[in-house]
């Protein structure tokens, strides 16, 4: 397996992969990350080259942009990072999302793929990070959780 930035005829390949595994209002967003932040989604490749999963890591100036008002993950780490904001010197990474053609979410070689990928990501810039993690599965919950005025650390 490899990983590389998704190339510009990507989308369709992003797209039937979400489509498979998410609803259409996910396909929405990742179409909106697609549109403004392009150079956030990764492929992973198997050993023909061909796509059999993507992700979507966020860099820390995407995650305080307004792009994550129309995210409702994001807009919960945006929300998160305003209201704590990181010391000096420090950076937020955002793993927004992978999916395997076939796996979806589960554990997988593409999983651990992305997972290598962005650890290495952050591992260049070891002195400076601080990472938010979260599968759709956890950040649905905050979502849904900021949606409904819990906040995120009540249980």
């Amino acid at each position: 397996m490899s990983v590389e930035r998704a190339f510009d005829q990507a989308w369709g390949t992003v797209e039937a992969i979400a489509g498979r595994h998410e609803g259409p209002s996910a396909v929405q967003v990742y179409a909106h990350w697609w549109d403004t932040a392009p150079e956030t989604f990764s492929l992973v490749l198997d050993r023909d080259g061909s796509a059999c999963g993507f992700f979507v890591l966020l860099g820390h100036s995407h995650l305080l942009s307004p792009k994550t008002a129309v995210d409702p993950v994001t807009r919960v780490w945006a929300g998160h990072l305003r209201d704590h904001p990181l010391p000096a010197g420090q950076i937020a990474l955002g793993f927004r999302r992978w999916l395997d053609a076939d796996a979806g979410e589960a554990p997988c070689a593409t999983q651990a793929a992305s997972w290598l990928m962005s650890n290495g990501n952050t591992w260049r810039c070891a002195r400076c990070w601080a990472a938010l993690r979260l599968g759709d599965r956890g950040a649905a919950l905050l979502a849904d959780r900021a949606a409904a005025g819990i906040p995120a650390t009540a249980r």
